[in-house]
């Protein structure tokens, strides 16, 4: 498929510049509010829909409620949430996921370094379903870890997956093979529902987000290294079917709920979070 015009930018802004260092994993929150982590400063910015920084969040450490977002070297801080506006964080570099309630108190924390079950090596990535489980992607095995809403480990969604993924209301993952472009999409169960190289039209897949119709957006750049360039923004039907490829290349990407625009962030670029304009809205 050709290359389709760039997406039309809605806004672009970024938080304080004492804590700029990248931006990590957007996020949208029940009340419609972008969340994205200042990786290196170890805290969240929030924005309005309309794109104005609105506050920072977050305590740098190690107790509980404070965050450690990075491994030594990569800056990461992944965040979901509840439908009731309480949320969880990937701790990555404390190795453990945190709880928060609606009011941001802390609820609890799970999580030790090591590789056994309701262990972490290196937790970049986290996701809920529609009935509240949590999906943690631990970039040390390249596994998809489900826990219950309480931290209660279920069992393994995906293994030598990543280092990104999404996760439907159904509990179905969707995540690249490592060292691949096979983008591959499992059911609750375990089986493969979907399985569709994209090596065509991207080189490596730096995020992945599912709309709740079912269609698959693939952000990319042009290797997995520290020497790359943002790549390529493509969209999948539910099938695997080719849809659109856009040159709107970025790290971290999250769908709006209202479905007519999609928030971007950037790792080795201006720490900012972009809004684009999606097709049909």
């Amino acid at each position: 498929m050709a290359l389709e015009p760039a997406l039309a930018v809605l806004w672009e802004q970024a938080g304080p510049a004492k804590e700029r260092g990248s931006t990590w994993s957007p996020a949208v929150d029940p009340n419609g509010r972008i969340w994205a982590a200042s990786s290196f400063a170890n805290v969240f910015w929030i924005f309005d829909r309309d794109g104005t920084y609105t506050e920072t969040w977050g305590t740098p450490g190690r107790g509980d409620g404070q965050f450690k977002l990075t491994d030594g070297e990569g800056g990461f801080g992944a965040i979901a949430f509840r439908p009731d506006g309480g949320f969880y964080v990937a701790d990555t570099g404390n190795y453990r996921v945190q709880q928060f309630d609606k009011d941001r108190t802390f609820v609890r924390a799970w999580g030790s370094f090591g590789t056994e079950d309701g262990q972490f090596v290196l937790p970049i990535g986290i996701e809920t379903d529609g009935v509240g489980n949590v999906y943690v992607y631990d970039d040390g095995p390249g596994a998809v870890r489900v826990f219950d809403a309480d931290g209660k480990f279920i069992r393994t969604a995906a293994e030598d997956v990543g280092p990104y993924m999404a996760v439907g209301a159904d509990g179905s993952v969707v995540a690249a093979y490592q060292r691949s472009t096979l983008l591959v999409r499992f059911a609750p169960d375990g089986s493969r529902t979907l399985a569709v190289d994209i090596g065509k039209v991207v080189m490596f897949a730096t995020d992945i987000a599912v709309s709740p119709s079912g269609k698959i957006f693939v952000a990319s750049s042009t290797s997995g290294g520290a020497a790359f360039e943002y790549e390529h923004l493509i969209q999948l039907d539910a099938t695997g079917k080719l849809l659109h490829v856009w040159p709107n290349g970025g790290e971290g990407i999250a769908l709006d709920p209202a479905g007519d625009r999609l928030y971007m962030t950037f790792y080795n670029k201006p720490p900012v979070v972009r809004a684009l304009a999606l097709p049909g809205s």
